[in-house]
């Protein structure tokens, strides 16, 4: 039995205050920074899944296969541009601004901005030159090497938007990161898209559109630098640490390498060993289930720093206490996603297209490994947050090694369903071990018995949801109704069971906040 369960009636209530004060400070905090982040995330994640069913329906499976790898090659060389640095920015320029030091805040970014733009040229210049050998020879993609050179030449813009956005949080203006990187970056890059669609563009114009965004953003970002740092084109002499930036960054690189190649590889060998259409229908799959966590990573966004300041004070009950509810808000708001993605995959995945129903079963298998990943909550940041950042580079290498083996295994056996496990299995296999490694290290898990309450209202909900596509089906749009109804009922049944005290502080704070 708990220390805490130990106490007397005195002390368990002054605890239960305690927490809610707790409480009552997160959400002002909440309301305060991390609002407009999580309302911009949200936006970010909608306008992302809209695009994505704008190439599923206007390209085909077979095109927007094309595009997806050409995105995943990407992906991977930006990670390689921005050598973790933008990391290092966020750290060293928060750290010398507490200083009040702007000559080395200067330096930093001026070093970082720089060493990141010129290996962003270079690996830029590297896809371009090697175009046709990587997509004749090693994906048998002809169509691909037009795609990969347009993306070439966006990646410097790209990455620079990425160390703007990095910039911006090293000041504490999450706003301007948001602003950029969630909200006119991806809605920029849906009407550029739509509109050379209507002109009767394709494949050429799905890559133009991310091209034209990544180069406005890039300006759009840098532009909100320069107002938050005017010194940045001042007179000022900056103080460089290249050296010393570089050895926090590369560790951060590897990790967030590892991090990308997890959500990437599948669809490049998928691109290796099948034919365009099996990556397009997964990857519209995948691009679904990824809803899933769509809170998880909103609240990640909004807590990481308030996790890293109650370990930092040593407040290790707080933080318990806050990973607990934290989590719990996750999981009730992800279980809803999941049942509505098994319920009615086969009608999601024709949202893109007739011949994309044939990826509903990848649909269930991923977006059930993205509620497993839900469900633990931050346990990657309560890792990197509390100093074990070398577990958690340790993790994602494993883990890496172990996608890549069973993709190899799968795909040859299985094809686009053989990715879909072998990934599924993989996220499900990292996110378990990080829940027992925060239990052994830190001695903190997420679980009470308040989750019985989401669970209860999840198991109705799929009661009615079941019922509703037996008997009035999910033909001509009508399933619709069948997924407003679940979300319903899911929300009643939770406030039937009772919302405890923690959850009518936030609610309240949210309705002044916002309404």
């Amino acid at each position: 039995m708990s220390d805490r369960y130990s106490e007397g009636p005195k002390e368990q209530t002054e605890d239960i205050i305690e927490d809610i004060e707790t409480a009552e400070q997160l959400t002002k905090r909440v309301a305060r920074g991390g609002g407009i982040v999580f309302i911009g995330s949200m936006i970010g994640k909608a306008t992302k899944f809209l695009l994505e069913l704008l190439l599923g329906r206007f390209l085909g499976a077979s095109t927007y296969g094309i595009y997806a790898l050409g995105y995943s090659v990407i992906m991977i060389a930006q990670q390689f541009s921005t050598l973790g640095l933008q990391n290092g920015i966020v750290r060293f320029g928060a750290l010398y601004k507490g200083e009040k030091d702007t000559s080395r805040v200067k330096g930093t970014v001026i070093s970082a901005l720089s060493i990141s733009t010129g290996a962003s040229i270079i690996v830029a210049i590297v896809l371009f030159t090697f175009s046709r050998l990587i997509s004749v020879k090693v994906f048998n993609q002809p169509d691909l090497v037009n795609v990969l050179r347009l993306f070439a030449i966006s990646l410097p813009f790209y990455v620079l938007m990425l160390m703007s956005c990095a910039g911006a949080r090293a000041f504490q203006k999450v706003e301007y990161d948001t602003l950029t990187k969630d909200i006119f970056q991806p809605f920029l890059n849906v009407i550029l898209v739509g509109v050379l669609f209507l002109s009767g563009y394709r494949l050429f114009g799905a890559v133009f559109g991310f091209l034209s965004s990544a180069v406005l953003s890039a300006f759009f970002g840098l532009n909100f630098v320069r107002k938050i740092f005017p010194e940045l084109i001042s007179e000022l002499k900056p103080s460089y640490e290249i050296k010393k930036l570089l050895r926090f960054s590369i560790p951060a690189f590897l990790t967030g390498f590892s991090g990308v190649l997890i959500m990437q590889i599948d669809k490049v060998m998928l691109g290796l060993f099948e034919a365009a259409k099996d990556i397009g229908v997964y990857n519209a799959a995948f691009r679904a289930g990824g809803e899933t966590v769509i809170f998880l990573a909103s609240f990640n966004a909004i807590f990481a720093p308030i996790i890293a300041d109650l370990y930092n004070k040593g407040d290790t009950r707080h933080l318990s206490n806050l990973f607990r509810t934290v989590t719990r808000w996750i999981v009730a708001l992800s279980l809803p996603l999941f049942l509505i993605m098994a319920i009615y995959s086969r009608e999601i995945m024709g949202l893109f297209g007739r011949e994309f129903i044939a990826g509903w079963s990848i649909l269930v298998i991923l977006s059930f490994a993205n509620l497993i990943n839900a469900s633990v909550g931050s346990v990657g940041y309560m890792l990197q947050m509390s100093g074990h950042q070398d577990i958690e580079l340790v993790n994602n290498l494993v883990v890496v090694a172990i996608n890549i083996g069973l993709n190899i295994v799968f795909i040859l056996k299985w094809g686009a369903l053989g990715a879909a496990l072998a990934t599924g299995l993989s996220i499900i296999i990292i996110n378990l071990a990080k829940l027992i490694e925060v239990k052994q290290i830190l001695h903190i898990q997420p679980y009470d018995k308040k989750y019985i309450k989401p669970f209860i209202a999840c198991l109705i909900s799929t009661i009615f949801g079941m019922l509703f596509k037996v008997f009035i089906g999910s033909d001509n749009g009508i399933w619709l109704l069948g997924l407003v109804g679940i979300l319903i009922i899911y929300g009643v049944i939770l406030i039937l069971l009772g919302l405890d005290k923690e959850d009518r502080i936030i609610l309240e704070a949210i309705k002044k906040k916002w309404f």
